[in-house]
């Protein structure tokens, strides 16, 4: 096959190798910036004849990938990424400035962009020119993609200079550059329909003109990307028009400098059904320095103008400081958290770091295709299941094997025996099918591995996670207690939870009436046995109903998320929770949040909700004796009476409720929602406020002293990331019984407001207005499940 570079084939003596192939454009990236430096040189590893498996490459890197770098010293790492880092942060520093915490950023988002995000796209429009896979079906849709994410880049990293740090070349650009050097060959234009934006163009050749080893890209014995692209004439031409990759605004200011210090109210935008977000979010409730902003991808939040000028990618998750410094890219957040504010998650000298890194990187790419898009994301939903899930089972065992061949060398985790962002880094998983591109392309350590650890991933695809990772989970679990109820309690939305709701395999008892079951359409992996019964055409979910069966509000209650939705109307029990994906009218996390558990009457009326809802049409009118319609169009959907409500005494009654199943919902007056807190979840998040109130009754003129000890509102609306427009926004608490209390924002933010959750050291019940009672000087509201901020 030829020597496959410019120059040596063997690294000289005293340098580093980095094993390679000159026409792997992720492999080249360390083989330049070695060159450059003077660090290595490039080692020709020709897969072809299998080099990468031999016994003495599998001890260099038992995954068999390239580039693998090997020092003079016996030190040797997998990954591109890592790589440039290590060597960067070793030998070459001004090229990874440890003393620019934000421009280090920047390179380790723009890194991490190019080697997912784009990447992606990018690999299905220049490998098949390579000779390295076939063509997707609908080749300009790949086009238009590749056009919109190098647009993001361009608009996110070039602009102010000539590098993506401006006149500073750094390692970035090592990254990025070979990549954008493939995409403007004239065969890659000829042959897959796309060129690049000429400023893109011209960013590669300044990058050139500055790194002398480029030289390789050009010609090297045959196998340099441009002369080998040369070659392949014989292909087919692409049929339709030429798309320009990368058009539209350049980048902006470039912000360097110190972090912010001390930061402690930083956003982390994002949803905890993205295990992408969840390494992140962790992170940053572990450490203090943050809390999770929602960024509702159902409703677009993440392609809002103001979302965009902090991640022109529209991706979970995004870091936002308090001093407005924005970066993207979850590796990337994890690492500038690490490094400024919690050092002892990344720590040590730069070959400990450099494994850090290969973990977080091999979690991002070969470990998650085996793992996460072959075993848990079919389950999710995220996808179609493998065609061969057993033998998609043991690729995932293999790949596990080799992580714990590479790691857990010195303790519990994966480097070392404390934790380290490469932990947080292991465990997530991306969202569905609508959101993948917004979500990132990558997964975190343990979310990841949680997530494959939970019953129905087992029951769903057989596979079983090793006892090494088993143990591996539980000691990550263990040690991040100030984080880890993200991973199983996140109202519907964690991973503990999301997953629960795909254990789902029906038997019907043979002799069973069709008019005795309950159809609905069965979410994909599961499973039915219809006893006899002729089942129609497709998979179905059926259960049986007894539809005499009485329900408490307690009860009704408890099924208050969007994957277990229960309501009650009209002295009836309805479990929507298939209706609402099936309606897009009702579809949304909001919808499915605030009605969920709750009364229909109680929102009759309102905008946000009414019989259009409900597919009524457009004109209905809830306040026209319309409840027939409703109950009509709910009957599919009825298993069961409502109790008849307790009654306290002769003149009042209260919601009949179990203090664990109410949530706080925190709205806006257009029915979005910005938070949810169990009461729980309210103790553990903020300090506690005690205020004795003397108070007089209104009903039976009654004057007592207790008391009260709660949250104050002023706390958690603002770190809840809600500002008003104005001090004369209406704030109103809306009670269980339909009651509620209004007043300006300027008044709800003083001391003295607060939500309630004990009473004279007590535990509030149901009777004295809990779980939560609204309690200020002169006035009291019980009950409260909602704030709405107009």
């Amino acid at each position: 096959m030829g020597n496959l570079c410019g120059g040596p084939a063997t690294a000289p003596d005293g340098k580093a190798k980095i094993h390679a192939l000159t026409l792997s454009c992720n492999a080249m990236s360390p083989v330049l910036f070695a060159q450059d430096t003077g660090i290595g040189a490039f080692e020709f590893c020709d897969l072809m004849s299998g080099a990468h498996l031999k016994p003495e490459f599998l001890a260099k890197n038992a995954f068999h990938t390239i580039p693998t770098y090997e020092g003079a010293d016996g030190f040797t790492l997998g990954e591109s990424n890592a790589i440039l880092r290590y060597m960067a942060a070793k030998y070459a520093p001004a090229y990874y400035p440890e003393g620019d915490p934000k421009m280090r950023a920047r390179i380790d988002w723009a890194m991490d962009a190019m080697g997912t995000s784009v990447y992606q796209k990018w690999l299905q429009r220049t490998y098949p020119i390579l000779g390295f896979g076939s063509h997707p079906a609908d080749q300009a849709k790949v086009n238009e993609e590749l056009s919109e994410i190098l647009s993001c880049f361009k608009k996110t990293f070039i602009g102010q200079g000539k590098y993506i740090c401006g006149d500073k070349l750094t390692i970035a650009d090592y990254k990025v550059m070979p990549y954008l050097h493939c995409a403007m060959q004239p065969m890659i234009k000829q042959k897959s329909g796309i060129q690049i934006d000429p400023r893109l163009e011209q960013y590669v050749k300044d990058c050139m003109a500055a790194m002398p080893s480029s030289s390789m890209l050009k010609a090297a014995d045959g196998f340099g990307v441009e002369e080998f692209l040369a070659t392949k004439t014989d292909l087919p031409n692409y049929a339709g028009s030429v798309v320009t990759c990368g058009s539209g605004p350049t980048a902006g200011a470039i912000k360097t400098g110190a972090a912010n210090a001390g930061e402690k109210a930083a956003k982390i935008h994002g949803m905890p059904v993205s295990a992408n977000c969840t390494g992140a979010l962790m992170l940053a409730t572990e450490t203090g320095v943050g809390a999770m902003e929602l960024c509702n991808l159902m409703e677009g939040a993440h392609k809002k103008p103001a979302f965009l000028e902090k991640n022109p990618f529209h991706q979970i998750p995004t870091y936002e400081g308090s001093d407005g410094f924005c970066i993207g890219e979850g590796n990337a957040i994890m690492r500038y958290i690490a490094s400024n504010y919690a050092p002892q998650y990344y720590p040590g000298d730069a070959e400990n770091r450099a494994k850090i890194d290969m973990a977080m990187d091999l979690f991002s790419t070969g470990v998650y295709q085996k793992v996460a898009v072959s075993v848990v994301y079919p389950v999710m939903g995220f996808g179609a299941p493998p065609a061969d899930q057993a033998k998609a089972n043991s690729t995932a065992t293999e790949a596990l094997g080799m992580v714990e061949k590479t790691f857990f060398k010195t303790g519990k985790f994966l480097v070392g025996s404390q934790p380290t962002i490469a932990d947080f880094k292991a465990g997530s998983s991306r969202l569905p099918d609508f959101a993948l591109e917004d979500a990132g392309e990558f997964v975190l350590a343990l979310p990841f591995l949680y997530a494959a650890n939970q019953p129905a991933v087992k029951k769903k695809t057989g596979f079983t996670l090793p006892p090494r990772f088993v143990t591996y989970v539980n000691d990550c679990v263990e040690a991040f207690s100030k984080s880890n109820s993200l991973l199983s309690s996140a109202g519907g939305f964690s991973l503990k939870e999301y997953l629960a709701t795909k254990e789902c395999n029906i038997s019907i008892p043979k002799g069973s009436k069709a008019a005795e079951i309950y159809v609905y359409f069965l979410p994909a992996g599961g499973n039915v046995d219809f006893g006899g019964i002729p089942s129609p055409q497709g998979r179905w979910d059926v259960e049986l109903v007894d539809q005499d069966k009485v329900f408490t509000e307690a009860e009704v209650r408890r099924h208050n998320r969007e994957k277990d939705a229960w309501i009650s109307f009209n002295g009836s029990v309805y479990d929507i929770t298939r209706y609402i994906p099936q309606h897009p009218p009702c579809s949304g996390l909001d919808w499915s949040k605030r009605l969920a558990g709750r009364r229909f009457e109680d929102f009759l009326g309102q905008d946000a909700f009414g019989p259009a809802h409900l597919g009524c049409g457009p004109d209905a009118n809830c306040s026209r004796g319309v409840k027939a319609e409703l109950a009509k169009i709910l009957q599919p959907y009825r298993i069961g009476k409502l109790a008849p409500p307790v009654l306290s005494d002769a003149a009042r009654q209260w919601p009949d409720v179990e203090p664990g199943a109410v949530r706080l919902c925190l709205e806006r007056s257009d029915g979005s929602l910005f938070g949810i807190f169990t009461v729980a979840e309210l103790r553990k998040a903020f300090k506690p406020c005690t205020k004795t109130v003397t108070h007089q009754c209104s009903t039976s003129g009654n004057v007592n002293t207790k008391e009260w000890t709660g949250v104050r509102v002023s706390e958690l609306l603002p770190r809840m990331g809600h500002r008003p427009p104005t001090y004369e926004t209406l704030v109103t608490f809306v009670g269980m019984d339909g009651f509620g209390y209004s007043m300006f924002w300027s008044r709800a933010m003083r001391d003295d407001v607060i939500l309630a959750y004990s009473q004279d050291g007590e535990q509030l019940d149901a009777e004295r207005g809990g779980p939560l009672r609204l309690v200020k000087d002169g006035q009291h509201a019980k009950w409260i499940e909602t704030i709405i901020v107009e």
